[in-house]
């Protein structure tokens, strides 16, 4: 079984659970629950770098599927995780994009450092052929 680790209260659940963080080789999944803003980007950064610290993390899957809104403190964990994993040869994925954030990614040239995907195994396997 993998970590996950549960953005809220930074405990580690079930796998199965498809909660928040999953750590899956070198690859940490973000299930984002919720709208990337200013109510909640802060609490988010800091568990995802608590993951990228303390596992062997190299590569970042974001799910957007239940997000509506991103707003620039969004767009920012976004290029903040991009920096941390960028010297160690990551790779940022995004899945579940629905058209307004499909806007804002594209306005804001987050899809410069970030690649949209249809699944994350779709992802997760561009990522092990990329880095083998």
């Amino acid at each position: 079984m993998k970590n996950i680790y549960d953005v809220t209260t930074g405990k580690e659940k079930n796998y199965e659970c498809k909660d928040d963080l999953v750590v899956k080789d070198e690859t940490l999944i973000v299930y984002l629950k919720e709208d990337l803003d200013h109510h909640n980007a802060e609490k988010i950064r800091e568990k995802i770098d608590d993951v990228i610290e303390f596992e062997n993390t190299r590569n970042i899957v974001f799910d957007f599927t239940n997000v509506s809104f991103m707003d620039s403190s969004g767009i920012g964990v976004i290029m903040g995780r991009y920096k941390k994993i960028y010297y160690m040869r990551g790779e940022i994925a995004v899945v579940g994009i629905n058209s307004i954030i499909d806007k804002i990614f594209t306005m804001s040239g987050l899809y410069r450092i970030a690649t949209k995907y249809d699944s994350i195994s779709e992802a997760i396997k561009d990522f092990e052929e990329c880095q083998n």
